[in-house]
Parts: structure tokens; sequence; C-alpha cells
């Protein structure tokens, strides 16, 4: 059964159990891994977190915290973004998108950076750059999920 296919009934059959008012969400990009997620009241913002949080669009996404207040963290064409001079792999801004300037940028108090090294085309910091505190709703813990990094990365599945 195709992998999109299998994690849409999933998520029909968990709306059809009475949890569509839970805080269950459904994960349908290549983001990070396919699957159900738990949204938790978010306790600390640390790098490695998962964060849901709405966009400056009103998308509501999932995407790892990678930077956090102080860190720095620099964008170059063509090259994966670093934190803290650490490359973080798959990051480099696609052609089809308008990429955050070119820069070093130190996190301010109240912000977080947030780039997914799950999939090279991820929407993630690396176009919209630094995302306030205030727009996380909580944090995203996997409950049932289905490891889609092969395909989002570009390597054999």
């Amino acid at each position: 059964m195709n992998t999109r296919l299998m994690v849409s009934c999933l998520g029909f059959s968990a709306l059809l159990f009475g949890i569509g008012h839970s805080p269950l969400r459904l994960n349908i990009t290549d983001s990070l891994p396919l699957g159900l997620w738990k949204i938790e009241p978010i306790t600390h913002i640390e790098r490695g977190t998962h964060a849901f949080f709405h966009s400056d669009e009103g998308r509501k996404l999932l995407k790892p915290i990678s930077a956090v207040a102080g860190d720095i963290v620099q964008i170059r064409s063509g090259h994966p973004v670093t934190v803290n001079g650490r490359e973080i792999p798959n990051t480099e801004a696609q052609p089809d998108k308008e990429p955050w300037p070119d820069g070093t940028y130190t996190v301010k108090p109240g912000e977080v950076w947030l780039f997914s090294s799950y999939n090279i085309k991820s929407y993630d910091s690396r176009y919209f750059g630094p995302v306030s505190v205030s727009t996380i709703q909580g944090e995203a813990i996997p409950l049932l999920v289905i490891d889609n990094s092969a395909k989002a990365t570009g390597g054999p599945l």
C-alpha cells in the first residue's frame, strides 16, 4: 500500500474514533516521519525538540528546533546551514524557493530557528527565518510514524 495512502487511512480512522479534537496531529509531509504525532504543552525550548507552531502564513507546521537564543546561525547560498559552526545536513536552500538572506545571525531571546535535516525540500527557517517562541503551540511527540527518510533525502527506500 502507498505510504501516503496508509497514513491518510490512519488519520481518517482517528477522526472516526473521535480523536479529531484531541491533541493529535497527522503529519502527511516529508519534513518529518509520516504518521500520528501527539502535541503536548511545551515545557522547554531546546535544540532537538519537535515544535508544533503556526507560521506567519497561518500554516500549522511540525519542525525540529535547531537553534536557540545565543546560538549562531550561518546561511550561505548553495551550502548547508550551520548552527554554532556545525552543518545541518539537507539544509541547502532549493532553487525553486526564495531563501532567507545569506548571513550570520545570532539567535535573539524569544526566537528559535527551525531546520529539518529530514528532507532537503522541507519548508523551514532557511526560507522564513527565525520564529517567535510565542508561535509555538506545543511539542510534537511521534506516536505512530513511518520512516520515510530515504525518500525524503533522495536515497533508496
